[in-house]
C-alpha cells in the first residue's frame, strides 16, 4: 500500500508487474500447468493421508520432487535470461 503514495513506488510496481523477463521465465517453466498439478497432488496427498500411509508417503515424495524441479527451473531460467 505504501507504494501507491509515491511516484517512484508506482513506477517500480508497474515495472515489476509488466516485466517481460519475468513473464518469459514463467512461460518457460510452465508455471500455470505446474501450479495446477501441485495443487492437485497436494489435495490428493492430504486425502490419501486418511486412507493409506504408503500412498500418502509416495504422493508426498512426488510433491517434494516437483517442488525441487520447479525451483531448479526457476533458477536456471533466471540465470539464463
Amino acid at each position: 500500500m505504501k507504494f501507491l503514495y509515491t511516484e517512484d513506488g508506482l513506477k517500480n510496481l508497474y515495472i515489476e508487474e509488466h516485466d517481460e523477463r519475468t513473464k518469459l521465465i514463467d512461460d518457460k517453466t510452465g508455471v500455470s500447468g505446474f501450479n495446477f498439478s501441485l495443487i492437485a497432488i497436494t489435495t490428493a496427498t492430504i486425502i490419501a493421508g486418511f486412507f493409506n500411509q504408503i500412498i500418502f508417503l509416495t504422493l508426498l515424495a512426488v510433491l517434494f520432487f516437483m517442488l525441487l524441479v520447479s525451483a531448479f527451473l526457476k533458477l536456471y531460467y533466471k540465470n539464463k535470461f
